[in-house]
């Protein structure tokens, strides 16, 4: 038939900020899910923005644990949250395991090993380079791990093995960006055509949402332990709370507030697709 072929639905999709961008992650005719980066803005002063909010945040909530501690309103005890906190290092060596070596691994030869090699063809020698290091250094990372996950108890310093897993969930969600741009570059061939690279693309963007959820679960933990901890001290020292629990309800509710701000600016320097679709123009 002769026609014109139009879209059922279309979206004109406009940066809210000005700026350099660093980071394209598709190109003209690549398909894109809801909610999808297709670039990002040089956002460094607005990342740093999020975590001095966090840090508030966390700040906040434990001045309010122990508010309520000294208000008979402590909730659960340092066990229960310790035992919260195994779990949650346990999952997250679970979820970046796979994200690593169980839904990004198709793109490399000998993935856990040192002679490992990118294998997708793309115009770019200096990031296949790049992901082949890194994908060694993660390896090595996994196995350290892997080992030190089963060798922890409640005795641990708990705080400290949370916070250097979430550089490590860090350091992965970095790898899986670079993936990513490196199946937006690929060009397809005999053996990956473009549904199987669209099909990588789909799983590595699946892997960095579960790295960054890994992330968040990780963050909340050593927040909540941290507040257990500072809170089981006070009430071993007998010491009283400078302020009521409204007081410190409140304060909670304006660092969220000012984390939700920080958020919102950060998220303004990252264009997303607002619907599944294919990008017919692209003006970068």
């Amino acid at each position: 038939l002769v026609g014109e072929v139009t879209s059922v639905s279309e979206a004109t999709i406009r940066s809210e900020t000005g700026g350099k961008l660093t980071r394209v992650y598709k190109k003209l005719g690549d398909a894109v899910d809801a909610g999808g980066i297709i670039a990002e803005f040089e956002n460094s002063g607005e990342r740093a923005a999020v975590l001095q909010a966090e840090g508030a945040y966390e700040q906040a909530k434990s001045s309010r644990d122990i508010a309520r501690l000294n208000s008979g309103q402590a909730g659960t005890s340092l066990i229960d949250t310790k035992s919260q906190a195994l779990n949650t290092l346990s999952n997250a060596y679970s979820s970046m395991d796979d994200a690593v070596r169980g839904k990004t691994d198709s793109a490399f030869t000998s993935p856990t090993f040192n002679e490992v090699k990118f294998i997708l063809s793309i115009p770019d020698a200096n990031l296949s380079t790049s992901l082949e290091s890194k994908r060694r250094l993660i390896e090595k990372t996994l196995r350290v791990r892997e080992s030190e996950i089963k060798s922890l108890t409640q005795t641990s310093d708990l705080v400290s093995e949370l916070q250097e897993v979430q550089q490590e969930a860090q350091m992965i969600k970095l790898y899986l960006d670079d993936l990513y741009t490196a199946y937006s570059k690929a060009l397809p061939d005999a053996t990956y055509t473009q549904a199987v690279i669209d099909l990588g693309k789909s799983n590595t963007q699946g892997a960095r949402q579960s790295v960054i959820a890994t992330i968040s679960a990780l963050v909340s933990a050593k927040s909540s332990l941290t507040a257990s901890v500072t809170a089981n001290q006070v009430a071993g020292a007998g010491s009283q709370s400078s302020g009521t629990l409204a007081s410190a309800d409140a304060q909670v509710k304006q660092a969220l507030g000012a984390y939700n701000a920080a958020l919102s600016r950060l998220e303004k320097t990252i264009i997303r697709s607002p619907i599944r679709g294919t990008l017919n123009s692209l003006s970068i």
